[in-house]
């Protein structure tokens, strides 16, 4: 037995020695905070991109409406034929891209008593309380829009522009809110009856 304890001390200095694999190894230890990090990275990315898109839809529908031209329109009086007609036109041009759910899109336009009474906060997704009201001519009007983006990597660590909430109506899951507002007085146009509920 004696000869089997000779070799020992050889192979544990091959073992501890032996550098082969290590590339493979480390590649292991490093692959999944480097993946995550990259896959973090492009849902940040992404997430702005649409963020920008939602704000800049919102900044072009709020001249439209600064104007009187979705007040004159008779076949706009509520939120849904607003957003179906000018932020997902079919027909037309469509103000958000084609990769937003625009069923998910929640919609608040009103007019503002005083410039205190202004609320531009991003809960417009799970209000009940919303409403689609233009204002007439020299008012002053608030149009905030949001929309709930499903998110892979619920961490707010990169991205603290973008809310983080898990409590959007009828969903399941965590999603990043996007908003868009804007604030504006309506030019003088004519005579104009609001929606009702106004």
């Amino acid at each position: 037995m004696p000869w089997r304890w000779k070799g020992r001390p050889k192979l544990l200095k091959r073992f501890f020695f032996n550098n082969r694999g290590t590339s493979a190894v480390e590649f292991g230890l490093l692959a999944t905070p480097f993946l995550g990090i990259v896959f973090a990275t492009l849902e940040v990315g992404y997430t702005h991109f649409q963020q920008a898109a939602l704000a800049e839809a919102v900044d072009q529908v709020a001249r439209t409406m600064a104007i009187g031209s979705i007040q004159n329109n008779t076949s706009i009086n509520d939120a849904v034929s607003f957003r179906d007609t000018y932020l997902c036109a079919s027909n037309g041009k469509r103000l958000i891209p084609s990769n937003f759910d625009c069923n998910r899109l929640a919609i608040d336009v009103r007019p503002a008593s005083s410039l205190n009474a202004i609320n531009v906060t991003n809960d417009v997704y799970k209000s009940a309380s919303n409403k689609f009201c233009p204002g007439q001519g020299g008012t002053t009007v608030v149009m905030r829009v949001t929309y709930p983006l499903p998110t892979i990597f619920p961490v707010n660590i990169f991205n603290r522009s973008v809310g983080l909430a898990n409590d959007v109506p009828n969903r399941t899951g965590w999603f990043r809110i996007l908003s868009g507002s804007a604030i504006f007085m309506i030019e003088p146009f004519g005579s104009y009856v609001p929606p009702s509920g106004c």
